[in-house]
């Protein structure tokens, strides 16, 4: 058995003469030893492409640290601390069918573009991403989920990591909204969490939602003068339906602080983090194609002959656009008042056919308009649009969200319009400032694809839990501020 110092140096250094010599001799060949450890790895690091693919234990790990201001083609922070190994991911639910709408866009588009992830068929050796609205029916997903960890990984759950991804339109994987209070809005993916947290641990249970907010009240307040509908609202001051100086932000229903809800024992981070939509690649593949054609680098630079654009008609009969409606109407009607260039009207392809394929219509009227603007559903808050129209190099205005996407400031690479009248007023304001207006369209877009590509977010949640991109936390202070634990 080895025991002293200078043994280990002997052994270590392969040295016959070491225990005659003593120490120092010992001395000297643990320093060459370390010399050469050292080399090694140095030679190891200049050609870490050439590692293979390793399974890395995220409990364990630095945080990732979020690539900003990389314009045209971003690539992820060269500090980044996992370039030398590409990570295993298993997507969920399998699929044999065409791949679409967020299962397409955001999760295999973003696992295919990034450096550092990489799409496997074994589900041992990865992370999960869980796409939970297309797993199942109703309230069935917890059940597919669950069966499917036991039958692919039987009872080896130690070290998973899973991935929630719920971009439903209310939450909670419901396709039945009316049946949510307060007290339920969470209670279906609180009971799945908690099992999870059961078999892997609740630090390894990521999940993001796009819904953070419940009781939005948008749907009686543009379209019915009488107020018909409105009536079960408590505050008085509400029930002027069709003011045009009404304020946004009294509608965008209660946030829910997760943080202070069951559902925080049994997620990462002690909440559920904020999913918002990113860039979409094909869109982005599309806008690029037409700039080529146009011997153009940079959209920024075209001319562009319409002054304002909203991708939605005047008379939509959907059920939950009555604001897109009210907003399609607002817009016209600066025609006359101002002598405006508005358009307000779809262009291409609408609904799961527009969130699945890009229709050149809609690329061209991105391109030749010198505005977009964007709003919500009545009852719930994202979509593609934002990202879409950033990335046209437009200058993009939009109603209040709950929560802006990361970097997203009013005034400076966005505008945020507080009523129809404000809307108005902005418009004509940036219509005749057109410095000012390029100069927002610019930084919009610059930000857009420096942080908010598919491939960001999925590296995100990978290997930061959601933390840095794609989840708002509110500060001491109560204004919305990112913070990123390193």
């Amino acid at each position: 058995m080895i025991r002293s110092q200078s043994e280990i140096f002997c052994a270590l250094a392969m040295n016959r003469n070491c225990y005659r010599r003593g120490y120092l001799l010992g001395a000297a060949s643990v320093i060459l030893f370390c010399f050469t450890l050292f080399h090694l790895r140095f030679i190891e690091e200049q050609n870490h492409h050439d590692v293979d693919t390793i399974h890395i234990d995220m409990a364990n790990v630095f945080q990732y640290v979020p690539a900003v201001d990389q314009g045209e083609n971003p690539t992820v922070n060269s500090h980044f601390p996992f370039k030398r190994y590409p990570t295993n991911v298993f997507i969920y639910p399998r699929s044999n069918k065409v791949i679409k709408g967020e299962l397409r866009h955001i999760i295999h588009d973003g696992i295919a573009e990034s450096k550092y992830l990489n799409a496997t068929d074994d589900p041992m050796e990865s992370v999960w991403v869980v796409d939970l609205l297309r797993i199942g029916d109703g309230h069935l997903y917890c059940d597919s989920l669950l069966d499917s960890l036991w039958e692919l990984r039987g009872n080896r759950m130690d070290g998973l990591q899973l991935i929630l991804l719920d971009y439903s339109d209310i939450g909670d994987w419901s396709r039945d909204h009316y049946e949510y209070t307060y007290s339920t809005f969470d209670s279906y993916s609180t009971n799945c969490t908690k099992l999870l947290a059961a078999m892997v641990g609740a630090d390894n249970v990521t999940l993001s939602r796009r819904t953070h907010a419940y009781n939005r009240t948008y749907t009686c307040f543009f379209r019915d003068p009488e107020c018909h509908g409105c009536q079960y609202l408590s505050n008085e001051d509400l029930h002027n339906c069709y003011s045009d100086d009404a304020p946004f932000q009294e509608r965008l229903g209660d946030v829910f602080e997760f943080r202070k809800r069951n559902i925080s024992q049994y997620v990462s981070g002690k909440s559920v983090k904020k999913a918002f939509y990113p860039v979409r690649s094909d869109l982005l593949g599309k806008i690029n194609d037409a700039m080529s054609n146009r011997s153009l680098h940079d959209p920024i630079d075209l001319v562009r002959n319409i002054d304002v654009i909203h991708f939605w008609n005047v008379d939509e009969t959907d059920p939950f656009a009555n604001l897109r409606s009210r907003v399609s109407e607002a817009l016209l009607s600066l025609r006359s008042l101002a002598n405006i260039h508005a358009v307000a009207r779809k262009h291409g392809y609408s609904k799961n056919q527009g969130r699945n394929y890009v229709a050149d219509e809609y690329v061209t009227a991105l391109l030749s308009s010198k505005m977009v603007v964007v709003c919500q559903r009545d009852e719930w808050e994202g979509h593609y649009r934002l990202m879409e129209a950033l990335i046209s190099g437009a200058m993009v205005l939009t109603d209040p969200m709950v929560y802006l996407p990361s970097g997203f400031k009013n005034g400076k690479n966005i505008i945020v319009y507080h009523s129809i009248n404000d809307l108005k007023e902005k418009v004509i304001y940036f219509a005749s400032n057109e410095n000012l207006r390029i100069t927002i369209a610019r930084k919009g877009r610059e930000l857009a694809l420096s942080r908010h590509r598919s491939f960001h977010y999925m590296e995100d949640y990978v290997f930061n839990y959601g933390m840095a991109l794609s989840s708002p936390f509110l500060d001491d202070f109560g204004e919305l501020a990112l913070k990123v634990v390193y």
